[in-house]
Formats: C-alpha cells, structure tokens, sequence
C-alpha cells in the first residue's frame, strides 16, 4: 500500500514540471501562508536547483497575472463603460432565461 501512495506521490508532486502552478498562486494569495511558506514547503521538498527553478516560475507567473490586473485597471474608460453594459446585458439575459426555466417547471 506503502509502494502505491509512493508512486501517487512522484506522479503529482515528484516532478514539478507535471505540477500546477496555480496551487502554489492560490497559497500566495491566501493570507495565511503567502509567499514565505511557499518557499519554506518548496525548499523542504525539492533539490535546491529544482527548489530556486520552481520559486522562479511561480514569482514569474504571479508578475504575469499582476501585470495582466494592472492592465484591466488603467484600460480606456470608454472601453471599461463598454464591458459594464456587455456584462449588464448578459446578466438580464441569464435571469430571463432563468425565470423562463422556473415557468417551465411550475408548469409541470
């Protein structure tokens, strides 16, 4: 049993080029843990080579999605204004069609 726990192991967490990289962006991001236990968890658990290439993905892919936040911040009012009504309007077309589902069933 040992032996089959082992391999699930390697399978998800042995080699971090198979690891998700958002697991470790959820951890960063939640207030408990943040960066500081990221690192301490992958330090402990990887060589120093792969441990200081995983620490760098995860810093680039943070940078990344910061970047990315930033940009949706500081876009065209014009635009921004734009994506309000877009989302207004997908928002009334769900509850009409929500309440025609509920019509449907009362019906029943």
């Amino acid at each position: 049993m040992a032996e089959k726990m082992k391999l699930k192991f390697y399978k998800y967490w042995g080699n971090f080029d198979n690891t998700n990289l958002m697991i470790y962006v959820a951890a960063v991001l939640d207030p408990r843990y943040k960066m500081r236990w990221v690192k301490w968890m992958i330090e402990g658990t990887y060589p120093p080579y792969e441990a200081f290439s995983l620490i760098e993905k995860i810093t680039y892919a943070l940078n990344r999605l910061l970047a990315h936040y930033l940009s949706l911040q500081s876009e065209d009012p014009v635009v921004s204004s734009q994506r309000k009504k877009d989302a207004e309007s997908q928002s009334k077309d769900k509850e009409k069609i929500h309440s025609l589902m509920d019509s449907m069933f009362d019906d029943a």
